[in-house]
């Protein structure tokens, strides 16, 4: 797997990025799994598919990911223990604030600062 921090596999072998690049060689890594995709599947088109509302149904929804991992952690698909993992913490301790800064960028077209109060997700 070209990007195991950033990538894993769904039960039908489809890759999907379960956490955005943090830094540069995460990026690079993400970058060349996109290259490598037989499927070509992966697109950059976040910021014209997503909107306040499909951000905020897919956190209500996170449950059920949380569930998809527990049991592809019991008996998994792929050999990507690690990556199901670090997706787990992602969405437990991450992911909200990763998403309320997306939602400011979508809502005022630049990230947000330090001293930005962020939206609420719910």
């Amino acid at each position: 797997m070209e990007a195991p921090n950033n990538v894993l596999y769904d039960e039908d072998g489809r890759e999907f990025i379960f956490r955005q690049p943090r830094n540069e060689p995460e990026v690079q890594n993400v970058v060349m799994a996109a290259c490598v995709d037989p499927f070509q599947a992966y697109r950059f088109d976040g910021l014209l598919r997503w909107d306040i509302g499909s951000i905020q149904a897919w956190w209500h929804e996170r449950r059920r990911l949380i569930e998809w991992i527990q049991q592809e952690i019991e008996s998994p698909h792929f050999d990507q223990m690690d990556g199901l993992r670090e997706f787990e913490y992602h969405l437990i301790y991450e992911a909200e604030h990763f998403l309320k800064s997306f939602i400011f960028v979508l809502d005022t077209g630049r990230l947000p600062t330090k001293n930005d109060r962020l939206p609420a997700i719910d």
